[in-house]
Protein backbone atom coordinates (compact mmCIF):
# COMPACT_ATOMS: atom_id res chain seq x y z
CA UNK A 1 0.00 0.00 0.00
CA UNK A 2 1.41 3.42 -0.88
CA UNK A 3 0.77 7.04 0.92
CA UNK A 4 1.85 10.42 -0.01
CA UNK A 5 2.56 12.97 1.87
CA UNK A 6 3.44 16.79 0.99
CA UNK A 7 6.61 17.11 3.85
CA UNK A 8 8.27 15.15 6.43
CA UNK A 9 6.26 16.88 9.16
CA UNK A 10 3.15 15.08 7.44
CA UNK A 11 4.77 12.23 7.04
CA UNK A 12 5.48 12.11 10.31
CA UNK A 13 1.97 12.92 11.11
CA UNK A 14 0.14 10.49 8.67
CA UNK A 15 2.89 7.25 10.40
CA UNK A 16 1.59 8.43 13.99
CA UNK A 17 -2.14 8.53 12.99
CA UNK A 18 -1.49 4.79 11.70
CA UNK A 19 0.56 4.21 15.23
CA UNK A 20 -2.49 5.43 17.07
CA UNK A 21 -4.99 3.50 15.12
CA UNK A 22 -2.66 0.46 15.18
CA UNK A 23 -2.71 -0.07 11.48
CA UNK A 24 0.98 -0.05 11.95
CA UNK A 25 4.00 -0.01 14.35
CA UNK A 26 6.89 -0.13 13.10
CA UNK A 27 8.85 2.11 10.98
CA UNK A 28 12.10 2.33 8.99
CA UNK A 29 13.56 5.93 6.96
CA UNK A 30 15.04 5.27 3.67
CA UNK A 31 16.38 8.74 1.22
CA UNK A 32 15.54 6.54 -1.55
CA UNK A 33 13.04 3.81 -2.99
CA UNK A 34 15.61 0.99 -2.24
CA UNK A 35 14.84 -2.64 -1.94
CA UNK A 36 14.71 -3.54 1.91
CA UNK A 37 17.39 -5.83 2.71
CA UNK A 38 20.11 -6.82 5.05
CA UNK A 39 23.64 -4.97 4.79
CA UNK A 40 25.37 -8.48 4.44
CA UNK A 41 23.07 -8.97 1.56
CA UNK A 42 24.08 -5.73 -0.16
CA UNK A 43 27.92 -6.62 -0.04
CA UNK A 44 30.04 -7.28 -3.26
CA UNK A 45 32.27 -9.99 -3.53
CA UNK A 46 35.27 -7.16 -3.58
CA UNK A 47 33.68 -6.24 -0.22
CA UNK A 48 32.46 -9.45 1.57
CA UNK A 49 35.80 -11.01 2.89
CA UNK A 50 37.00 -7.72 4.67
CA UNK A 51 33.92 -7.58 6.16
CA UNK A 52 33.75 -10.72 7.75
CA UNK A 53 37.04 -10.39 8.70
CA UNK A 54 35.78 -7.10 11.06
CA UNK A 55 32.89 -9.41 12.19
CA UNK A 56 35.03 -12.28 13.14
CA UNK A 57 37.51 -9.51 14.91
CA UNK A 58 34.41 -8.35 16.73
CA UNK A 59 33.27 -11.86 17.96
CA UNK A 60 37.07 -12.36 19.29
CA UNK A 61 36.74 -9.18 21.11
CA UNK A 62 33.74 -9.96 22.77
CA UNK A 63 34.73 -13.41 24.17
CA UNK A 64 37.72 -11.88 25.51
CA UNK A 65 35.81 -9.09 26.88
CA UNK A 66 34.98 -9.91 30.59
CA UNK A 67 32.39 -7.47 30.17
CA UNK A 68 30.76 -8.28 27.00
CA UNK A 69 31.80 -12.30 26.76
CA UNK A 70 28.27 -13.23 28.13
CA UNK A 71 26.27 -11.92 25.11
CA UNK A 72 28.35 -14.40 23.14
CA UNK A 73 28.28 -17.53 25.49
CA UNK A 74 26.16 -19.47 23.57
CA UNK A 75 27.81 -18.79 19.83
CA UNK A 76 26.06 -16.10 17.60
CA UNK A 77 23.35 -14.88 20.25
CA UNK A 78 20.79 -12.37 18.53
CA UNK A 79 22.25 -9.87 21.16
CA UNK A 80 25.68 -10.06 19.45
CA UNK A 81 24.44 -9.88 16.13
CA UNK A 82 21.89 -6.92 16.93
CA UNK A 83 24.76 -4.82 18.97
CA UNK A 84 26.99 -5.29 15.33
CA UNK A 85 24.10 -4.67 13.16
CA UNK A 86 23.71 -1.27 15.13
CA UNK A 87 27.19 -0.70 14.56
CA UNK A 88 27.25 -0.57 11.09
CA UNK A 89 28.80 -4.38 10.90
CA UNK A 90 26.85 -6.27 8.38
CA UNK A 91 24.24 -9.05 9.68
CA UNK A 92 21.39 -10.71 8.52
CA UNK A 93 19.43 -8.16 10.37
CA UNK A 94 17.34 -4.80 9.65
CA UNK A 95 16.99 -1.71 11.64
CA UNK A 96 13.89 -0.76 12.51
CA UNK A 97 12.31 1.47 15.07
CA UNK A 98 8.58 2.57 16.88
CA UNK A 99 9.32 5.78 16.45
CA UNK A 100 8.04 7.61 13.36
CA UNK A 101 10.25 10.18 13.70
CA UNK A 102 13.51 8.25 14.04
CA UNK A 103 13.08 7.07 10.85
CA UNK A 104 11.76 10.06 9.49
CA UNK A 105 14.99 11.10 10.51
CA UNK A 106 17.36 8.55 8.44
CA UNK A 107 15.05 9.39 5.72
CA UNK A 108 16.14 13.06 5.52
CA UNK A 109 19.98 13.00 6.54
CA UNK A 110 22.00 11.04 3.54
CA UNK A 111 24.15 13.21 2.29
CA UNK A 112 23.67 12.46 -1.23
CA UNK A 113 20.43 13.60 -0.89
CA UNK A 114 18.96 16.82 -2.66
CA UNK A 115 15.81 18.63 -2.92
CA UNK A 116 12.97 17.24 -4.93
CA UNK A 117 14.38 13.25 -3.99
CA UNK A 118 11.72 11.42 -3.30
CA UNK A 119 11.89 9.41 0.26
CA UNK A 120 10.28 6.88 1.87
CA UNK A 121 9.39 5.61 5.67
CA UNK A 122 8.54 2.01 5.77
CA UNK A 123 5.44 1.09 7.48
CA UNK A 124 4.79 -2.15 9.22
CA UNK A 125 2.84 -4.34 11.43
CA UNK A 126 4.67 -6.83 13.40
CA UNK A 127 1.64 -9.07 14.26
CA UNK A 128 0.55 -9.24 10.62
CA UNK A 129 3.80 -9.57 9.58
CA UNK A 130 4.89 -12.42 11.50
CA UNK A 131 2.14 -14.49 11.32
CA UNK A 132 1.88 -13.97 7.58
CA UNK A 133 5.56 -15.63 6.88
CA UNK A 134 4.70 -18.36 9.61
CA UNK A 135 1.16 -19.39 7.47
CA UNK A 136 3.16 -19.30 3.81
CA UNK A 137 5.59 -21.94 5.70
CA UNK A 138 2.85 -23.57 7.26
CA UNK A 139 0.69 -24.56 4.46
CA UNK A 140 2.75 -24.21 1.29
CA UNK A 141 6.61 -25.11 3.06
CA UNK A 142 7.59 -21.37 1.21
CA UNK A 143 10.50 -21.19 3.12
CA UNK A 144 11.64 -24.61 4.00
CA UNK A 145 11.58 -26.02 0.34
CA UNK A 146 13.57 -22.98 -0.59
CA UNK A 147 16.19 -23.55 1.86
CA UNK A 148 15.48 -20.23 3.71
CA UNK A 149 14.95 -18.86 6.87
CA UNK A 150 11.45 -17.74 8.03
CA UNK A 151 11.94 -14.11 8.35
CA UNK A 152 10.72 -12.53 11.79
CA UNK A 153 10.72 -9.46 13.71
CA UNK A 154 12.97 -9.40 16.72
CA UNK A 155 13.13 -7.32 19.89
CA UNK A 156 16.25 -7.84 21.86
CA UNK A 157 16.16 -6.08 25.54
CA UNK A 158 20.09 -4.38 25.46
CA UNK A 159 19.52 -1.84 28.77
CA UNK A 160 23.07 -0.79 28.48
CA UNK A 161 23.06 -0.34 24.56
CA UNK A 162 21.47 3.67 25.01
CA UNK A 163 21.55 3.90 21.10
CA UNK A 164 19.29 1.26 20.60
CA UNK A 165 16.85 2.86 23.35
CA UNK A 166 17.53 6.42 22.08
CA UNK A 167 15.98 5.09 18.44
CA UNK A 168 13.41 3.26 19.90
CA UNK A 169 15.17 0.38 17.91
CA UNK A 170 14.13 -3.42 17.45
CA UNK A 171 15.24 -5.97 14.08
CA UNK A 172 13.71 -7.56 11.05
CA UNK A 173 15.77 -11.05 10.42
CA UNK A 174 15.78 -11.30 6.75
CA UNK A 175 18.42 -13.49 5.58
CA UNK A 176 17.61 -13.27 1.97
CA UNK A 177 16.82 -10.84 -0.74
CA UNK A 178 13.48 -10.22 -2.75
CA UNK A 179 11.20 -10.11 -0.04
CA UNK A 180 10.30 -6.83 -0.58
CA UNK A 181 10.04 -7.49 -4.19
CA UNK A 182 8.11 -11.03 -4.42
CA UNK A 183 6.11 -10.65 -0.99
CA UNK A 184 5.40 -7.26 -0.56
CA UNK A 185 4.04 -6.87 2.94
CA UNK A 186 5.92 -3.06 3.20
CA UNK A 187 3.62 -0.55 3.07
CA UNK A 188 5.27 3.20 2.18
CA UNK A 189 4.71 6.82 2.75
CA UNK A 190 6.57 8.92 0.11
CA UNK A 191 7.61 12.49 0.20
CA UNK A 192 9.73 15.09 -1.14
CA UNK A 193 13.00 15.96 0.15
CA UNK A 194 13.39 19.57 1.17
CA UNK A 195 16.08 19.27 4.00
CA UNK A 196 17.20 17.64 6.98
CA UNK A 197 14.91 17.21 9.73
CA UNK A 198 15.24 19.52 12.06
CA UNK A 199 12.52 18.43 14.91
CA UNK A 200 15.78 16.10 16.07
CA UNK A 201 19.08 16.60 16.66
CA UNK A 202 21.74 13.83 15.79
CA UNK A 203 22.75 13.86 20.08
CA UNK A 204 19.28 12.22 20.32
CA UNK A 205 20.06 9.66 17.93
CA UNK A 206 23.17 8.83 18.63
CA UNK A 207 23.60 10.01 22.24
CA UNK A 208 26.68 11.51 23.41
CA UNK A 209 27.08 10.26 26.65
CA UNK A 210 27.76 6.17 27.23
CA UNK A 211 27.26 3.40 28.27
CA UNK A 212 29.57 0.51 29.44
CA UNK A 213 29.02 -1.53 26.64
CA UNK A 214 29.76 1.19 24.34
CA UNK A 215 32.73 2.59 25.80
CA UNK A 216 34.06 -1.09 25.65
CA UNK A 217 33.14 -1.02 21.64
CA UNK A 218 34.89 2.23 21.61
CA UNK A 219 37.98 0.19 22.35
CA UNK A 220 37.28 -2.06 19.25
CA UNK A 221 36.62 0.41 16.69
CA UNK A 222 39.71 2.71 18.05
CA UNK A 223 41.76 -0.38 17.18
CA UNK A 224 39.81 -1.36 14.10
CA UNK A 225 40.67 2.15 12.71
CA UNK A 226 44.52 1.77 13.67
CA UNK A 227 44.55 -1.64 11.64
CA UNK A 228 43.11 0.31 8.57
CA UNK A 229 44.89 3.29 9.03
CA UNK A 230 47.59 2.57 10.61
CA UNK A 231 47.31 5.67 12.25
CA UNK A 232 46.13 6.45 15.73
CA UNK A 233 44.59 10.32 16.53
CA UNK A 234 46.47 11.39 19.64
CA UNK A 235 44.87 15.23 19.53
CA UNK A 236 43.88 17.58 16.99
CA UNK A 237 46.85 18.26 15.55
CA UNK A 238 49.05 15.30 16.92
CA UNK A 239 48.73 12.40 14.45
CA UNK A 240 51.02 9.37 15.21
CA UNK A 241 52.11 6.72 13.22
CA UNK A 242 51.72 3.45 14.24
CA UNK A 243 52.78 0.26 12.37
CA UNK A 244 51.13 -2.80 14.53
CA UNK A 245 53.41 -5.46 13.00
CA UNK A 246 56.21 -3.36 14.43
CA UNK A 247 57.71 -5.18 17.41
CA UNK A 248 57.10 -9.48 16.16
CA UNK A 249 56.71 -11.66 19.42
CA UNK A 250 60.23 -13.04 18.48
CA UNK A 251 61.84 -9.92 19.86
CA UNK A 252 59.74 -10.65 23.41
CA UNK A 253 62.93 -12.82 24.86
CA UNK A 254 65.47 -9.82 23.74
CA UNK A 255 63.78 -7.92 25.76
CA UNK A 256 62.74 -10.70 28.85
CA UNK A 257 64.83 -13.83 30.39
CA UNK A 258 62.53 -16.72 28.67
CA UNK A 259 59.36 -13.82 28.57
CA UNK A 260 56.90 -16.97 27.83
CA UNK A 261 58.16 -18.00 31.45
CA UNK A 262 56.79 -15.16 33.33
CA UNK A 263 54.26 -16.04 35.59
CA UNK A 264 50.94 -13.33 35.66
CA UNK A 265 51.94 -10.91 38.80
CA UNK A 266 49.98 -11.60 41.42
CA UNK A 267 47.99 -8.79 42.06
CA UNK A 268 45.98 -9.54 39.13
CA UNK A 269 44.98 -12.94 40.60
CA UNK A 270 43.05 -11.04 43.44
CA UNK A 271 40.51 -8.24 41.25
CA UNK A 272 37.68 -7.35 42.60
CA UNK A 273 35.09 -9.02 40.56
CA UNK A 274 33.59 -6.16 40.02
CA UNK A 275 35.57 -5.11 37.22
CA UNK A 276 34.77 -7.89 35.15
CA UNK A 277 31.19 -7.39 35.91
CA UNK A 278 28.77 -6.09 33.23
CA UNK A 279 27.14 -3.07 35.40
CA UNK A 280 24.16 -1.59 33.65
CA UNK A 281 22.87 1.69 33.78
CA UNK A 282 19.18 2.03 32.05
CA UNK A 283 19.15 4.97 29.35
CA UNK A 284 16.90 7.52 29.74
CA UNK A 285 16.60 11.20 28.41
CA UNK A 286 18.92 13.70 29.45
CA UNK A 287 16.20 15.77 30.87
CA UNK A 288 14.67 13.03 33.25
CA UNK A 289 18.04 13.05 35.26
CA UNK A 290 18.85 14.56 38.24
CA UNK A 291 21.90 17.24 37.35
CA UNK A 292 24.42 17.97 39.99
CA UNK A 293 26.59 21.03 39.21
CA UNK A 294 30.29 21.20 39.57
CA UNK A 295 32.15 24.72 39.44
CA UNK A 296 35.60 23.42 38.47
CA UNK A 297 36.91 27.18 40.00
CA UNK A 298 37.16 25.02 43.41
CA UNK A 299 40.47 23.38 42.06
CA UNK A 300 41.81 26.75 43.80
CA UNK A 301 40.92 25.47 47.48
CA UNK A 302 43.39 22.40 46.44
CA UNK A 303 43.56 18.63 46.06
CA UNK A 304 42.62 17.69 49.18
CA UNK A 305 39.06 20.33 49.55
CA UNK A 306 38.58 19.55 46.08
CA UNK A 307 37.85 16.08 46.87
CA UNK A 308 35.50 17.02 50.19
CA UNK A 309 33.70 19.55 48.33
CA UNK A 310 32.94 16.86 45.46
CA UNK A 311 32.04 14.15 48.06
CA UNK A 312 29.44 16.91 49.57
CA UNK A 313 27.76 17.51 46.32
CA UNK A 314 27.39 13.40 45.67
CA UNK A 315 26.65 12.24 49.36
CA UNK A 316 23.09 12.87 49.28
CA UNK A 317 22.11 10.71 45.95
CA UNK A 318 22.20 7.35 46.72
CA UNK A 319 22.01 6.40 42.98
CA UNK A 320 25.16 7.70 41.28
CA UNK A 321 24.28 5.80 38.06
CA UNK A 322 20.88 7.73 37.83
CA UNK A 323 23.12 11.26 38.04
CA UNK A 324 24.50 13.82 35.04
CA UNK A 325 27.12 16.33 36.23
CA UNK A 326 27.01 19.70 34.81
CA UNK A 327 30.01 22.07 34.87
CA UNK A 328 29.96 25.34 36.01
CA UNK A 329 32.87 28.24 36.12
CA UNK A 330 32.25 31.25 38.77
CA UNK A 331 35.52 32.85 38.32
CA UNK A 332 37.74 30.86 35.54
CA UNK A 333 37.91 33.39 32.29
CA UNK A 334 37.96 30.45 30.04
CA UNK A 335 37.51 30.76 26.30
CA UNK A 336 34.19 29.75 24.90
CA UNK A 337 35.03 26.57 23.17
CA UNK A 338 37.61 25.70 25.76
CA UNK A 339 34.57 25.31 28.38
CA UNK A 340 32.51 23.38 26.19
CA UNK A 341 35.18 20.96 25.41
CA UNK A 342 35.51 20.58 29.19
CA UNK A 343 31.99 19.95 29.88
CA UNK A 344 32.14 17.79 27.19
CA UNK A 345 34.76 15.63 28.70
CA UNK A 346 33.63 16.26 32.08
CA UNK A 347 30.81 14.01 31.33
CA UNK A 348 33.09 11.34 29.35
CA UNK A 349 35.13 10.77 32.53
CA UNK A 350 31.52 10.54 34.81
CA UNK A 351 30.00 7.99 32.35
CA UNK A 352 33.05 6.36 32.17
CA UNK A 353 33.94 5.90 35.82
CA UNK A 354 30.55 5.92 37.10
CA UNK A 355 29.13 1.90 36.13
CA UNK A 356 32.97 0.83 37.25
CA UNK A 357 34.26 0.06 40.95
CA UNK A 358 35.51 3.68 41.58
CA UNK A 359 35.01 5.26 44.85
CA UNK A 360 34.00 8.95 44.40
CA UNK A 361 37.08 10.35 46.17
CA UNK A 362 38.62 8.40 43.12
CA UNK A 363 36.62 10.05 40.23
CA UNK A 364 36.83 13.51 41.89
CA UNK A 365 40.54 12.87 42.00
CA UNK A 366 40.22 12.61 37.98
CA UNK A 367 37.88 15.48 37.66
CA UNK A 368 40.55 17.72 39.62
CA UNK A 369 43.97 16.37 37.76
CA UNK A 370 42.18 17.04 34.37
CA UNK A 371 40.99 20.32 35.19
CA UNK A 372 44.37 21.12 36.62
CA UNK A 373 46.07 20.29 33.16
CA UNK A 374 43.15 22.43 31.41
CA UNK A 375 43.14 25.70 33.40
CA UNK A 376 47.19 25.57 33.07
CA UNK A 377 47.30 24.98 29.84
CA UNK A 378 50.32 22.10 30.23
CA UNK A 379 52.32 22.02 27.23
CA UNK A 380 52.52 18.75 25.47
CA UNK A 381 55.68 19.12 24.05
CA UNK A 382 57.16 19.73 27.51
CA UNK A 383 55.17 17.09 29.19
CA UNK A 384 57.95 14.29 29.43
CA UNK A 385 59.87 17.13 31.75
CA UNK A 386 56.64 18.38 33.85
CA UNK A 387 56.36 16.93 37.63
CA UNK A 388 53.95 18.23 40.53
CA UNK A 389 54.90 18.09 43.97
CA UNK A 390 52.46 18.68 46.83
CA UNK A 391 52.82 22.29 48.51
CA UNK A 392 52.42 23.13 51.87
CA UNK A 393 48.71 24.94 50.49
CA UNK A 394 48.15 21.45 49.40
CA UNK A 395 47.42 22.87 45.39
CA UNK A 396 49.63 20.20 44.28
CA UNK A 397 48.86 16.40 43.65
CA UNK A 398 51.32 15.02 42.66
CA UNK A 399 54.38 13.53 44.42
CA UNK A 400 55.27 10.45 42.41
CA UNK A 401 53.93 10.28 39.58
CA UNK A 402 55.21 11.65 36.64
CA UNK A 403 52.52 13.45 33.70
CA UNK A 404 53.49 11.47 31.27
CA UNK A 405 50.53 8.90 29.37
CA UNK A 406 53.24 6.86 28.48
CA UNK A 407 55.17 6.71 32.24
CA UNK A 408 54.83 3.50 33.78
CA UNK A 409 58.32 2.94 35.94
CA UNK A 410 55.89 3.54 39.30
CA UNK A 411 53.23 0.41 38.09
CA UNK A 412 55.94 -2.41 37.32
CA UNK A 413 55.93 -5.27 39.79
CA UNK A 414 58.30 -5.09 42.47
CA UNK A 415 60.42 -7.87 40.90
CA UNK A 416 60.55 -6.86 37.80
CA UNK A 417 64.41 -6.26 37.44
CA UNK A 418 64.76 -10.47 37.28
CA UNK A 419 62.68 -10.83 34.08
CA UNK A 420 64.23 -8.25 32.07
CA UNK A 421 67.70 -8.59 30.09
CA UNK A 422 69.05 -4.93 31.40
CA UNK A 423 71.38 -4.80 28.92
CA UNK A 424 69.04 -4.82 26.00
CA UNK A 425 66.93 -2.09 27.88
CA UNK A 426 69.78 0.44 26.83
CA UNK A 427 69.76 -0.79 23.34
CA UNK A 428 66.32 -0.12 22.43
CA UNK A 429 66.39 3.31 24.81
CA UNK A 430 69.34 4.18 21.72
CA UNK A 431 67.23 2.64 19.12
CA UNK A 432 63.37 4.12 19.96
CA UNK A 433 64.82 7.79 20.96
CA UNK A 434 64.22 7.09 25.02
CA UNK A 435 66.42 9.36 27.67
CA UNK A 436 69.21 6.65 29.06
CA UNK A 437 70.18 8.64 31.42
CA UNK A 438 66.43 7.88 33.55
CA UNK A 439 66.97 5.36 36.53
CA UNK A 440 66.43 1.68 35.04
CA UNK A 441 62.98 1.65 36.57
CA UNK A 442 61.64 4.14 34.90
CA UNK A 443 63.60 3.04 31.53
CA UNK A 444 62.26 -0.33 31.81
CA UNK A 445 59.12 1.10 31.84
CA UNK A 446 59.24 3.23 28.89
CA UNK A 447 60.86 0.73 26.56
CA UNK A 448 57.82 -1.88 27.83
CA UNK A 449 55.43 0.89 26.68
CA UNK A 450 56.65 0.32 23.47
CA UNK A 451 55.64 -3.42 23.02
CA UNK A 452 52.47 -5.27 22.66
CA UNK A 453 52.81 -7.51 25.88
CA UNK A 454 50.68 -8.50 28.44
CA UNK A 455 50.35 -6.50 31.40
CA UNK A 456 49.46 -9.02 33.76
CA UNK A 457 52.99 -9.99 33.10
CA UNK A 458 55.10 -6.96 34.00
CA UNK A 459 52.75 -4.50 36.00
CA UNK A 460 51.46 -4.31 39.95
CA UNK A 461 47.60 -3.70 39.12
CA UNK A 462 47.24 -1.61 42.42
CA UNK A 463 49.90 0.46 41.41
CA UNK A 464 48.38 0.28 37.56
CA UNK A 465 45.10 1.33 39.39
CA UNK A 466 46.51 4.24 40.63
CA UNK A 467 48.28 5.50 37.42
CA UNK A 468 44.92 4.87 36.20
CA UNK A 469 43.49 7.59 38.03
CA UNK A 470 46.29 10.05 38.73
CA UNK A 471 47.58 10.36 35.17
CA UNK A 472 46.37 7.90 32.58
CA UNK A 473 42.77 9.26 32.22
CA UNK A 474 42.98 12.90 33.14
CA UNK A 475 45.76 12.60 30.11
CA UNK A 476 43.55 10.94 27.72
CA UNK A 477 40.84 13.31 28.27
CA UNK A 478 43.30 16.41 28.25
CA UNK A 479 44.67 14.91 24.46
CA UNK A 480 40.90 15.01 23.86
CA UNK A 481 40.59 11.37 22.57
CA UNK A 482 37.69 10.17 21.25
CA UNK A 483 38.12 7.00 23.03
CA UNK A 484 38.97 7.21 26.32
CA UNK A 485 39.84 3.48 28.34
CA UNK A 486 38.47 3.25 31.39
CA UNK A 487 39.35 0.19 33.03
CA UNK A 488 42.37 -0.95 33.57
CA UNK A 489 41.69 -4.54 34.18
CA UNK A 490 40.17 -5.07 30.87
CA UNK A 491 43.34 -3.72 28.89
CA UNK A 492 45.57 -6.39 27.44
CA UNK A 493 48.73 -4.78 26.02
CA UNK A 494 50.65 -1.66 26.35
CA UNK A 495 50.96 -0.64 23.50
CA UNK A 496 48.29 -1.67 21.80
CA UNK A 497 45.66 -0.92 24.41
Amino acid sequence: MIFRANSVEDAIDLANNFKAEGKYDLFRGHSRDWETISTIQRLTDETRGLKIQVFNRLYTFFKENELLKHYVHNGLTSEFLAIAQHYGIPTNYIDFTSDPSTAAFFSTTSPNSKPGDECVIICLNTEDFNSFNQDLETHINFFSKRNLEIPKIINIQLDNLWRLKAQNGCFMHLPFKGYDIHINRFHRIYFPYIEPLKAIKSQQIYPIRKSPIELELDKFFMNETMISNDITKIADNDVVIINVNEHPENEYNYVFNDYYRIPIDQSWLNIDSKWKTNSVITYCHESDRPKIEIDMSNISIGFKNFIIYFKEKLIKHEYRSLLTISLESTSLNLENEKMINIKKYTEIIWDGMRALPYTIEDIGTVLFNYYFLEINNINIGNMYQFEFSESDQGKGYYSRTCLMFGELGNCLRKDIIKYINLETIFELADKWRLDINKEPKKLIGQAIMNLPIDIRLVTDFNAYFEFFIHNSIPMQAFLKRETILFNPSTIKRFGLA
